[in-house]
């Protein structure tokens, strides 16, 4: 029956990135399984760098936060280090759908070298993406998001002040590569979030 659950979720992850996703995605099959990869590759295999010792978390990561994401695939996303602690200044908030509170964080210069060249656009300008998971409703209507924030007790959810263009933030939580959007680096979720100045 296992067996019988994992075959209809990669099936249906593969379903929703060709009929979702068609110019977006390619799938090849390599000798270890599936590997996704977007149209622009060069930003996807830049391989993530390792956390640098100044990330050593200075407070828990919360693993119930987890349950409140519903597709945690590896086509979506690739696990770096399930808890550091960063700091830099925000350099713009946004407010998607799916009730998450997004904003990019410019690392200070310990941490600069956690994101890769994904985290260069027009949105992140060179910062990590930090995403404060299930702020408001889950609004969204795309198949990703679609049991987001909906998780049954112990799942919960921890709910942030809301951070300020120019406001510099210690930030904890897990890091990883979002392969779905790109390759860029990202704290996703975030367990604890303190402004220190």
């Amino acid at each position: 029956m296992m067996g019988v659950t994992i075959i209809i979720t990669i099936l249906s992850t593969l379903l929703f990135l060709f009929i979702e996703q068609p110019t977006a995605y390619s799938l090849t099959l390599n000798k270890v399984g599936l590997e996704s990869s977007t149209a622009n590759t060069s930003a996807i295999t830049n391989n993530p760098n390792p956390a640098p010792p100044a990330a050593k978390n200075v407070t828990s990561c919360d693993p119930l936060l987890l349950n409140n994401i519903a597709n945690r695939s590896a086509f979506r996303f690739k696990v770096i280090n399930p808890c550091v602690t960063i700091t830099g200044k925000v350099t713009l908030v946004h407010f998607p759908p799916d009730g998450d509170t997004v904003f990019a964080l410019k690392l200070d210069k310990p941490f600069s070298s956690m994101v890769t060249k994904a985290n260069f656009n027009n949105k992140m300008k060179g910062g990590i993406w930090v995403e404060l998971i299930c702020q408001r409703p889950n609004k969204n209507t795309e198949e990703v998001h679609r049991g987001d924030c909906q998780a049954p007790p112990p799942a919960h959810i921890i709910h942030f002040f809301t951070p300020k263009k120019g406001d510099t933030l210690q930030v904890t939580g897990q890091y990883q590569q979002d392969l779905r959007e790109g390759g860029h680096m990202e704290i996703h979720p975030t367990s604890d979030m303190r402004k220190i100045h």
